[in-house]
Order: C-alpha cells, then structure tokens, then sequence
C-alpha cells in the first residue's frame, strides 16, 4: 500500500511540473520473498489505472530494463 501511495504522489508532482516522460525504478524484485518480483507487475498495473497515465513500456537495458519502466503523462490542462 505504501507503495501505490508513494507511486501516487510521484506521479501528481510530475503531472503538476508538466513533466511528459517519466522514469521509474523500481528494481527486478532480487530483494524480495521468494526472490520474484514484487512491484514489477503491481506498478504495471496501478498505471494502467492512474488517469494521468497515457501510456507505459519497460525501459531499455541502459536504462534499467526491467527494473524501471518510461511513462508518458497526459498533457496539463494549465
């Protein structure tokens, strides 16, 4: 939960600086239980749930892969 909450925020401050694309790293889940990734397959699917999302990808092997994820944000309405 607290994690979605901290995802929120992130993406209402990005959303207000009018940032268009975004990158989060969230890591491949080698810490978690069981060793399997966790938020991975969570903050795929909170995005496709968030307003300000348009659209979400993996990101490429120099950039994190997936461990992070790019996010395009709607445009402001400012």
């Amino acid at each position: 939960e607290r994690a979605r909450e901290r995802l929120q925020s992130f993406l209402q401050h990005c959303f207000a600086e009018e940032y268009r694309c975004i990158r989060i790293v969230h890591g491949k889940g080698y810490g978690s239980a069981n060793k399997e990734p966790v938020l991975l397959y969570q903050i795929r699917r909170w995005l496709t749930q968030l307003r300000p999302v348009l659209a979400f990808c993996d990101c490429a092997p120099n950039e994190g892969g997936q461990g992070a994820v790019k996010v395009l944000l709607r445009k402001s309405r400012r």
